[in-house]
């Protein structure tokens, strides 16, 4: 059986070589399957005589989630069965999906293997932009895949573009056939698509003259195979035919896509070109802007040997004072004429594998240049015919001199690459930041100090943050819940509940928790004061705000004071759904604040401290109780439990216990505390920072009170910032701390004993009776 994907960009006739190929074929005596995979659904337009045929997810829609095969498959009086996709409404559900899905039913009741078919053909949208299109691809569902293109350069683009998608899925089997000219203009040449198909080495699988004959059987609906015998385009569909057949049997190697660079130079058909100037970013002085390579002037030796350590993608390291100095005097800042425009280097960047130099005239203009080897073993530039000079404001006359003279400079010489990176890898004064600039300021914030210098690997400045920041941090996060049984809604299929990933003894994981599943038909789910939407797989394609519209009108009534707390799943987050605009007009009409939370971590920081600092805002003033202590950030630990048993036998009342869990209630008692012990957990920081804020009580960030002694200053602490330093230590708090120094002494007698432990915690000794949970190495007693 032959299966063949036809590709191509928007308006380059894909649709109308599909459907020829596929009567061409049928003629031939093959049993042909046409599948349209455009949300449009006019691929077969020409094959049902213009009657649009219900598509697969039409089915879906109505709740059908394993249609039988006559409902969806409808055979033509040309002996062609024809299938379309179709898809969700213009800008809403995800079309990409919907590909997908119809994918996922063909393999499940295997109708390509059953349905006797010679030749299956896969008419895709467009451009493959995203894995939903590349289904053909992805899923193995295309042996050959085809690349329509006219001679106009974007639709060059185009086609390398799914080149690189061909390739990505080129373990699966699939190959590109070749190129299908079909030209639009019939007094253009098509030289430039013979260039490009030399240059990746893909041959034209044929080649379909300009007819206008075509467009007048397409309005009768008949396709450009069904032409007057003799035409020269019935001729040229029979000659790709036979191309396309004598695909399957040769051996087809992967082409090479050609760069963004090679592309540019192909398709301008050789002509000189500007030089290609970019606006850069203004953010944070001259922000990070393109150019694509430059050269030195060679004048002096900068660096002798290349870096030693490669840079890690996710970092910058900026240069400092020597690094600036360095490339002043490579561009020749030093000359009378730099010196009129008073031109100076204000940032040098090493990011990956380019090196970027801000360079500033005065308070004219800002410039960035950007130097880039050929490749990851060459040592030199690439060509300077494509330097560009990024500038973050209009130029002038005076800006575009400095500019030219930048330029010329910077061509006349190209020391090795290596030699330049060296300069600021050996800068003493140079740092290292993320790339990221979220992540930076949450650096910055963690310690408020500067970043240190990238060589220096020890220390906290690394530790964790520099190797598992995102995942910590997500793991943090992760803790955050709300105790309140305030009415929520989960916009989300039941699934989600039993996939999510089990980061602390809350959540609801199915190894964990098996959920009953309720049968019901209700398409909003209920449970206690909850909403589950429980998309469907048709609302994945289709779009699901009309679901979640319903869940927030069937919420109970409510005073305006009462949240709302909205849980968004992946599902419609990624789909790009409108929730938003229906949770405003809720909003509009009800007065209730409703929080969001999707599938960033950030969001649930801010919505935490949106409702909460409302909360906070809205309780009466009231004088703080001395001796009053509230706890921020504390881990809920056992440990944590003791500590909080040993401020009260000191004489202190605890009034309540925040972060990661927050709860409403106790914020009127917390009103009252005196002071507010802050564990140091940055990730909380803004959260704490935001709520609790807005409260009277003193602050004090505490070190975690680690051993005996340091639990006995931590009580002693807290007993002086409440004002209570006078307060002697209980008798009972000295007699336990005694008592637990002569157990630890004991311990350590005992533990010299031993070459190898298991240091484990109480509740997880259990552990050490499952052989199975040591990888099946037994343990003695």
């Amino acid at each position: 059986m032959k299966k063949i994907a036809i590709y191509g960009k928007g308006g380059s006739g894909k649709s109308t070589v599909s459907a020829a190929l596929s009567v061409t074929f049928s003629r031939r005596g093959d049993k042909v399957l046409h599948v349209g995979c455009d949300p449009k659904a006019d691929s077969t337009l020409t094959l049902t005589d213009g009657f649009p045929v219900p598509t697969l997810l039409d089915l879906l829609y109505k709740d059908n989630p394993r249609p039988r095969k006559e409902e969806f498959v409808f055979p033509t009086r040309r002996g062609i069965d024809c299938v379309e996709a179709g898809g969700p409404e213009p800008g809403s559900g995800c079309g990409g999906r919907g590909i997908a899905r119809m994918f996922e039913l063909f393999g499940q009741m295997r109708l390509l293997e059953n349905g006797g078919y010679d030749l299956a053909l896969f008419d895709v949208l467009g451009d493959v932009v995203c894995g939903g299109f590349a289904a053909p691809l992805r899923m193995g569902f295309a042996d050959r895949a085809f690349i329509v293109v006219s001679e106009e350069p974007l639709s060059l683009f185009a086609a390398n573009n799914i080149i690189h998608a061909i390739r990505t899925y080129s373990a699966n089997g699939v190959r590109l056939g070749g190129l299908i000219v079909n030209v639009s203009d019939s007094g253009a040449a098509v030289e430039r698509v013979l260039r490009y198909a030399k240059a990746i080495s893909v041959p034209i699988a044929g080649i379909i003259p300009r007819d206008p004959a075509i467009q007048d059987a397409e309005f009768d609906y008949e396709t450009a195979a069904e032409l007057p015998v003799g035409s020269p385009t019935v001729a040229a569909f029979e000659k790709l035919a036979d191309f396309v057949e004598g695909s399957f049997a040769t051996e087809l190697s992967i082409p090479e896509p050609l760069s963004r660079e090679a592309l540019f130079e192909l398709a301008s058909d050789g002509r000189s070109k500007p030089r290609r100037i970019q606006r850069a970013p203004v953010a944070e002085g001259l922000g990070v802007a393109a150019a694509d390579n430059a050269v030195s002037t060679g004048e002096e030796q900068v660096g002798d040997s290349p870096v030693s350590r490669e840079i890690p993608r996710d970092r910058v390291v900026l240069g400092g004072d020597r690094s600036r100095e360095s490339f002043e005097r490579l561009f020749g800042f030093h000359r009378p004429q730099a010196r009129r425009q008073d031109l100076a280097v204000s940032a040098v960047r090493l990011r990956g594998e380019a090196l970027e130099i801000g360079v500033v005239a005065g308070d004219r203009a800002a410039f960035v240049v950007r130097l880039k080897p050929l490749s990851k073993e060459s040592q030199q530039f690439a060509s300077t015919d494509e330097l560009s000079i990024a500038h973050a404001t209009p130029l002038d006359r005076a800006a575009r001199q400095v500019m030219e003279f930048l330029v010329r400079h910077i061509q006349k010489a190209s020391p090795p690459f290596q030699q330049l990176v060296s300069v600021v890898t050996k800068d003493p004064d140079a740092q290292v930041e993320s790339a990221d600039k979220h992540q930076r300021s949450v650096d910055r914030s963690a310690d408020g100090t500067v970043p240190r210098h990238w060589n220096v690997w020890g220390g906290k400045s690394t530790q964790g943050r520099f190797f598992f920041s995102e995942e910590r941090s997500r793991l943090v996060m992760g803790e955050l819940r709300l105790s309140d049984d305030i009415p929520r809604i989960h916009h989300a299929t039941d699934a989600c509940q039993f996939s999510e990933q089990d980061t602390s003894p809350y959540s609801w994981h199915f190894v964990k928790h098996p959920w009953p599943v309720r049968k019901s038909a209700d398409p909003v789910v209920a449970s206690r004061n909850s909403l589950l939407t429980n998309i469907r797989d048709y609302e994945m394609i289709n779009g699901s705000n009309a679901r979640f519209e319903e869940a927030l009108n069937r919420l109970p009534t409510a005073s305006v004071a009462t949240p709302l707390w909205v849980d968004v799943s992946c599902i419609p987050a990624i789909a790009g759904e409108d929730f938003p605009s229906a949770i405003t007009h809720f909003e509009e009409r009800t007065g209730r604040l409703v929080a969001t939370t999707g599938v960033s971590d950030a969001s649930v920081v801010f919505e935490f401290s949106r409702i909460g600092r409302r909360f906070a805002a809205s309780l009466p003033k009231r004088e703080t109780l001395p001796g009053t202590v509230a706890l921020l950030g504390f881990p809920e630990t056992a440990a944590v439990d003791e500590l909080v048993d040993l401020l009260v036998q000191s004489g202190l009342k605890v009034v309540g216990r925040q972060v990661p869990e927050l709860d409403f209630s106790q914020f009127e008692a917390l009103s009252q505390a005196h002071t507010f012990l802050v564990w140091p957990q940055w990730e909380y920081r803004l959260l704490v920072n935001d709520i609790f804020g807005v409260f009277p009580g003193n602050r004090m960030e505490v070190v975690p009170p680690y051993g005996v002694d340091g639990t006995v200053r931590f009580i002693e602490g807290v007993l002086a910032q409440c004002g209570l330093s006078d307060v002697e230590l209980p008798e009972e708090v000295k007699a336990k701390a005694a008592r637990v120094s002569e157990e630890l002494q004991e311990l350590t007698v005992g533990t010299k004993q031993i070459r190898l432990g298991l240091a484990t915690t109480e509740d997880q000794v259990g552990l050490l009776e499952k052989p199975e949970r040591f990888c099946g190495v037994p343990l003695k007693d």
